[in-house]
């Protein structure tokens, strides 16, 4: 089967769940109507938005769309798969393959080691260009440096700070604000509300809902005694975002779209 990811902007959704996506599936991508109906493509992967062109144009293959944070109200009759972020978004999916894939990691920064983490004067930085902290915790948090991240080097944030805060709120954000520092060997306190952050199993150490939550686990990993924990936070989240391990499940999801069943199904965890 051929397999293709159709995107529609620059913006980092497209980069990642399609150019980067198609580069591990070893698919094919392309941008929204610069595809000539000539090319045969079996399976159309739609990144965040529906490219009605694609849709009409190959009408006789399966469309799948990937909602990402895109959680409108849209009209998916044409499409026989859609893939979501989180167990808790497999509600939302209404077609007849549904798929739970997570953002694979796609940067490359040096890794971590939590033993070596600046004990004395630790550097705490703030992941994610607009996310939404609490309005007190610099004031709470001024006897540590904070750093915030900036969209030019990601790397460059990474590899200067010794623990990370992912204060992502909004329900149907993925999980990669709180995986990516983690995959780097970076302890992460992450906000308790995001359900993409609560389906780690080993999360709950490290998940916070006020400032004075942030504190203690700071601390807690300043000490040693949150190391076990993370170590095992960390293999989960290295487990699940590996780019192997996402590919095998876009290969999972893409056979059982050729099942010939009528019945729902839901692509399973590998």
């Amino acid at each position: 089967m051929t397999y293709a990811f159709i995107i529609q902007n620059n913006f980092g959704s497209s980069h990642h769940r399609g150019i980067d996506a198609a580069n591990i599936t070893k698919s094919r991508v392309y941008r929204c109507g610069y595809l000539k109906s000539s090319a045969f493509i079996n399976v159309f992967v739609h990144v965040k938005y529906v490219c009605p062109q694609i849709l009409k144009s190959y009408n006789t293959s399966y469309h799948v769309f990937d909602r990402i944070d895109n959680f409108r109200n849209l009209d998916l009759s044409g499409f026989s798969g859609e893939i979501v972020s989180t167990d808790y978004q497999l509600k939302y999916c209404k077609t007849r393959v549904c798929a739970v894939i997570p953002h694979h990691v796609n940067i490359r920064c040096n890794f971590h080691n939590m033993y070596f983490t600046n004990k004395t004067n630790p550097t705490v930085g703030l992941v994610g260009t607009n996310t939404h902290v609490p309005y007190n915790l610099f004031e709470e948090l001024k006897s540590f440096k904070i750093l915030v991240e900036k969209k030019n080097d990601l790397c460059l944030f990474y590899n200067k700070i010794d623990i990370a805060i992912s204060w992502k709120s909004l329900e149907h954000k993925p999980n990669e604000r709180f995986s990516n520092p983690i995959w780097f060997g970076i302890p992460t306190i992450g906000y308790a509300h995001n359900r993409a952050y609560t389906e780690y199993k080993n999360a709950n150490p490290f998940l916070c809902t006020n400032v004075s939550c942030v504190k203690m686990v700071i601390y807690g990993i300043l000490n040693g005694s949150l190391s076990e924990k993370f170590v095992r936070l960390q293999q989960e989240v290295r487990n699940d975002v590996h780019p192997l391990r996402v590919s095998q499940m876009y290969n999972s999801m893409f056979e059982l779209l050729n099942l010939k069943s009528s019945r729902r199904a839901v692509s399973p965890l590998l």
